[in-house]
């Protein structure tokens, strides 16, 4: 069972837990590190740091989450539920 992102986790630990979705994804399409590296145009060594935990650019991360078809995920990150900026601005008073 996966674990989940939550409040309490540190950055390194939520880094750690993307590290290891990314490889269960890479492995699971039987893919090795070279050929992600060669589809996401980026090193092996980018890929295995990746997969360490070591961080990534964001533009590498938009890359790795585009390849496994995940952008719909992304779509929800920063998303307002149909709130008007009024309802918004009251909420924070």
């Amino acid at each position: 069972m996966q674990e989940s992102i939550n409040l309490w986790l540190t950055d390194d630990e939520i880094l750690q837990i993307l590290a290891t979705r990314i490889q269960e994804f890479r492995l699971m399409r039987n893919i090795t590190q070279a050929k992600l590296a060669e589809e996401l145009e980026i090193s092996k060594l980018t890929v295995k740091k990746i997969e360490q935990g070591q961080g990534m650019r964001l533009e590498t991360f938009i890359r790795v989450v585009r390849y496994f078809n995940q952008l719909d995920k992304l779509d929800a990150l920063f998303k307002f539920d149909d709130i008007s900026i009024k309802e918004l601005y009251m909420s924070k008073q």
